[in-house]
């Protein structure tokens, strides 16, 4: 009568070799998406707008900041989520 314990390749046993693959085999259908944020999306208005109320407190330096780092932001996720290449 043969042993149902008899050693694989690396001196494991042949049932602990087999229920790695299995346990293993469950990851390899896995597919990965990146979750996309939702943009929103500023109309012309209200880009003028923002733009007269920067004009008018030059001294609000860090909210410039934070557009341009906001600009930033927004041009990585597009390029992260290509479902959303074509929001403006």
């Amino acid at each position: 009568m043969r042993s149902i314990c008899r050693t694989a390749i690396g001196g494991a046993p042949i049932w602990f070799m087999l229920f790695l693959c299995w346990a293993l085999s469950g990851c390899a259908a896995t597919k990965v998406q990146p979750l996309c944020p939702t943009l929103v999306t500023y109309s012309a208005q209200d880009q003028r707008a923002l733009a007269a109320e920067l004009r008018a407190h030059p001294d609000l330096v860090e909210v410039a900041r934070w557009i341009a780092n906001d600009v930033s932001l927004r041009d990585q996720v597009r390029a992260g989520c290509p479902q959303l290449s074509l929001v403006k």
